[in-house]
């Protein structure tokens, strides 16, 4: 799944590449970044992969099948893919409607030139909002018959069509127009199989929906409402932020657009890879009343985030510029929107580890059914985002940039808190010593890098890629060789994965067949 991911992803940062050759960190990009909010809150943080109603749709049937009722489980899917297209249809014709006043309220002191684009760019794009919301409930769909290729490729279909229309045309409008085509691509692409599989799914017999009071839909509706208000008080923090970047002029918005763009492409594959296929996992845990496995899978969890996040929080602090200038310095964007870039980039990494834990802590909430504590710490962090911003917008971009780390930051001891109230322990001890030797070979991976960089100068494209390539291989080699030395339990299953008859360590919490 997560070279699957990669590919996808690799794919998406074409098309960010693509609009900042033709765009650069200015009014069109900061246009765009404010419109799309919206919809992309839909398109991704809804409807994609570990989104609300993929969680939900696979929440409720793994449940359902839980209680022996798997025979309503084709029923429930045609209720949930109708309940979601009327609601999704809905607010989409609203927020079509209420345009000027959401481009208002989202940034306040954008220019007017780029509040009219904006407008314009969020009326093409809202259609994404019925389409994210049945491609999140195709999404579970497939996964629960454990298909993830096609959830996770499909979306370079909608990077693939901006890049297109980028191609013909570089008008203001041409993002928009290429997101909203490839974003009908990715649900063709992702209902297929679903349609496909439909015989099987139903035994050959004919299936109607259930009603809207059937307790297999309510628990959808249980989890999906307060997860989708805490996903939305996420975005409702992003538009803040963007608010706050406004008031630093042309530019801002795109910058900080640009450097959590660069976080979130290997973070995202690590999230997406690690997290769909272990949800199901928890969710049976819970619905089992094993905490054994519950608290088993949150320790693989951890211990996962520790040995692949620790090392990216180093590389992207040391060689953040390097890989800014690879990635967007050419065309429309130069020298100087490198280094704003960069330093933004530097400083959101130290919130990597947080934001990667936040999310398992949240998704263990999720299993349990209990999504209203994560929604009631995402409410608090509004706040938090408010008043921290308030305080650091004095210092600029990097004030901005250590907001986001420290909301981060509260958000995860604030859930970590609630979640040890919840279980009666996070039941952490056995991941203590891989955390630790994550750190220990984090420490010297990350000074190898700095020294490369430093004896090293990244001038122009090929000095900054053979810099970047040179230093990250030595860093993350050196790093994998002090793991190996260190002997990490996950290395060692992985190993072990390849052995005909696997010997299980009984001090290791992966040591659990088929881990």
């Amino acid at each position: 799944m997560a070279v699957l991911l990669l590919l996808s992803k690799g794919v998406g940062l074409l098309r960010e590449v693509a609009v900042a050759h033709t765009f650069g960190a200015d009014l069109v990009k900061d246009a765009n970044t404010v419109a799309y909010y919206i919809p992309a809150f839909f398109l991704i943080m809804l409807g994609g992969l570990n989104g609300p109603f993929h969680l939900a749709t696979m929440g409720a049937v793994t449940r359902l099948k839980a209680r022996g009722q798997e025979s309503e489980v084709p029923g429930l899917l045609l209720t949930i893919l109708g309940g979601t297209a009327a609601l999704t249809g809905a607010i989409a014709l609203a927020s079509y409607l209420a345009a000027p006043a959401l481009i208002t309220i989202q940034a306040p002191t954008l220019m007017p030139e780029a509040r009219v684009m904006a407008i314009e760019q969020f009326r093409i794009m809202s259609p994404l909002i019925v389409i994210g919301g049945l491609i999140g409930v195709l999404c579970g769909i497939s996964n629960l018959r454990d298909k993830f290729a096609n959830s996770s490729l499909t979306p370079m279909v909608s990077s693939l069509a901006v890049i297109a229309v980028l191609f013909v045309s570089h008008s203001a409008t041409a993002i928009a127009w290429g997101t909203l085509i490839g974003a009908v691509g990715q649900l063709v692409l992702q209902a297929w199989p679903v349609l496909a599989d439909w015989r099987d799914i139903s035994g050959g017999r004919p299936v109607r929906p259930l009603g809207l009071t059937h307790p297999g839909f309510v628990d959808m509706m249980r989890q999906l409402v307060p997860a989708s208000l805490s996903s939305s008080i996420g975005t409702l923090n992003a538009m803040i932020g963007s608010a706050f970047c406004a008031s630093l002029g042309r530019g801002a918005i795109s910058v900080f657009n640009y450097s959590n763009l660069l976080i979130q492409f290997p973070l995202g594959i690590l999230l997406t890879a690690m997290l769909v296929p272990m949800f199901p996992r928890l969710t049976e845990a819970a619905a089992t009343g094993d905490r054994e496995a519950l608290f088993g899978w949150l320790n693989r969890g951890v211990q996962a985030i520790a040995l692949f996040c620790l090392p990216m929080t180093g590389l992207l602090i040391v060689l953040g510029h390097s890989a800014v200038q690879v990635a967007f310095q050419r065309g429309a964007f130069h020298a100087a929107d490198t280094d704003r870039t960069a330093l933004v980039l530097g400083i959101i990494s130290l919130s990597i580890v947080a934001y990667a834990t936040r999310d398992l802590f949240t998704r263990v909430f999720y299993a349990q059914n209990k999504s209203r504590i994560p929604l009631i710490v995402t409410s608090i962090s509004l706040g938090l985002n408010l008043a921290y911003n308030s305080f650091f917008v004095r210092f600029g971009l990097p004030g901005l940039a250590t907001s986001t780390t420290l909301v981060t930051v509260t958000n995860l001891v604030i859930l970590g808190a609630l979640l040890r109230a919840d279980l009666g322990t996070l039941g952490l001890k056995p991941s203590l010593g891989t955390l630790a030797k994550a750190l220990v070979a984090t420490l010297p991976a990350t000074g190898v890098a700095w020294a490369i960089a430093r004896w090293l100068p990244a001038h122009g494209f090929l000095g900054a890629l053979v810099q970047l390539l040179l230093a990250s291989t030595a860093s993350l080699g050196l790093y994998a060789a002090v793991l190996l030395v260190l002997r990490v339990p996950l290395l060692a299953a992985v190993r072990a994965t390849r052995r005909p008859a696997p010997r299980p360590d009984p001090g290791s919490s992966f040591s659990a067949p088929g881990v």
